[in-house]
């Protein structure tokens, strides 16, 4: 067994730096977009489609990673990555002369980099940590990461508020980001190999998926989480210009609007497992699913920054419910081995519908918006994101098994109108059991 302190130790220095690099670099990419001169429409996209073209690209990390093999490699290896990526950013006006093209394809590689180092991460440290101690070790590294995000989130607010928002100060914050990213890999480099080789589940032949996807359960989570997904493009990305631009708000008030959903999703998280098993998963995304349509309206409805605050606070606690909700759905009515295949054909439904819904937004919005299109986009995404509601009655909510507290999720990043992007650790009952 390996000395379990200096893992913990290196781990959680490892999460203190990597928070850094999100909360003072990958929390301000938007507003980055807009300060450097880019429209309105353009910091929508730029948001989103990197994310998105990530998200299907991730189907073929078992080609791309396949000659690394050992977790350890694959981990650091996207992690320095990551690093590189950031620093690209200061250099990208002189590299790609300040295109949208060079801006879109660091970002991609950024975000490629960070899904795919998920699935060998979660092996990996699940391998090298006993059993027993991974409630407490991932409970504490939970506190860190929150702490260390919040923190980072508000100093790179002041920073961009005291210095109006100007490229010298994106500067600072990527450079720091960068450094953040390089210093957390050297924490994951000190991490022992770990016990086992890491196998990616590979895709099905076209045969073997086209009969896999005729089941009714899997026709109605995809399509459900995919038409959800496309109403959430249509508006989501472009809150940033919105708040910044139309309505004016400084980067004070900007930088609490991004911190208002992180904390309150991070406080519904603590009760949305016992949500889950008071009401049940169908009620619980039903629940959800309203409040996270009703958002795109509220924004709208005098819009400033008390009435966004208050959207924000609904946004977070909404968010958690639909992930703990859309995640056991995933876990607990699919087989082990179908389990793998639906999470990765839903990012992949994900990031097509996600390109998909921010391309119609943007094309609505037009090259001059104004606050009428905005109103146009939010209203349509409040029409798509509550019109999947009916194929949740359609799915076979046969399960009653919650094993909440044997799951955990792990931030990914920060998106400024619902907090953070959480992925789970999948540590689960059978991992307990085969002891």
């Amino acid at each position: 067994m390996n000395d379990y302190k200096e893992v913990q130790y290196n781990s959680f220095f490892d999460v203190f730096f990597w928070s850094i690099m999100v909360g003072i670099g990958e929390s301000f990419m938007g507003a980055f977009t807009l300060s450097y001169g880019f429209s309105e429409r353009f910091a929508g996209l730029v948001v989103i489609i990197p994310f998105g073209i990530a998200s299907i690209a991730q189907v073929f990390s078992p080609t791309v990673f396949q000659k690394f093999k050992i977790q350890k490699n694959i981990v650091i290896f996207c992690s320095l990555m990551q690093s590189i990526c950031l620093f690209l950013l200061l250099i990208q006006p002189k590299l790609y002369k300040g295109s949208n093209e060079g801006l879109i394809f660091i970002l991609t590689c950024y975000w490629y980099f960070a899904l795919s180092a998920g699935p060998p991460w979660n092996a990996w440290i699940v391998s090298l940590i006993p059993k027993k101690q991974l409630r407490f070790f991932f409970s504490k590294r939970g506190v860190i990461q929150q702490i260390t995000l919040i923190i980072s989130l508000v100093t790179g607010g002041l920073i961009l508020a005291k210095n109006d928002g100007s490229i010298s100060a994106f500067s600072i914050l990527f450079f720091i980001a960068g450094i953040a990213r390089l210093t957390s890999t050297y924490f994951l480099w000190k991490h022992p190999v770990g016990e086992d080789v890491f196998e990616y589940s590979k895709p099905d032949d076209l045969k073997s998926f086209i009969n896999w996807i005729k089941n009714k359960n899997v026709i109605g989570i995809i399509s459900f989480v995919g038409i959800f997904r496309f109403g959430v493009a249509i508006a989501s990305p472009f809150f940033t210009p919105f708040v910044l631009k139309q309505l004016n708000i400084n980067y004070e008030i900007y930088t609490l609007i991004i911190l208002t959903p992180f904390i309150s999703r991070a406080l519904a998280f603590n009760f949305g497992g016992k949500i889950l098993h008071l009401y049940g998963i169908q009620r619980s995304l039903v629940f959800s699913l309203f409040l996270i349509s009703l958002l795109p309206f509220l924004w709208t409805i005098n819009p400033g920054a008390i009435t966004l605050l208050g959207c924000q606070v609904l946004s977070g606690v909404g968010w958690a419910i639909f992930e703990y909700a859309i995640l056991f759905r995933q876990i607990e009515d699919f087989k082990k081995v179908e389990r793998s295949r639906v999470l990765t054909w839903t990012n992949f439904i994900v990031g097509v519908c996600t390109i998909s819904g921010v391309l119609t937004g943007s094309t609505i919005l037009g090259k001059n918006p104004s606050i009428e299109s905005y109103e146009s986009i939010f209203y349509l995404s409040s029409l798509f994101r509550i019109s999947p509601i009916i194929f949740i009655f359609f799915i076979d909510w046969k399960s009653t098994r919650i094993y909440s507290m044997n799951y955990f999720f792990r931030i990914i990043g920060i998106k400024p109108n619902r907090g953070g992007e959480v992925k789970p650790v999948l540590y689960t009952k059978e991992n307990q059991d085969s002891e």
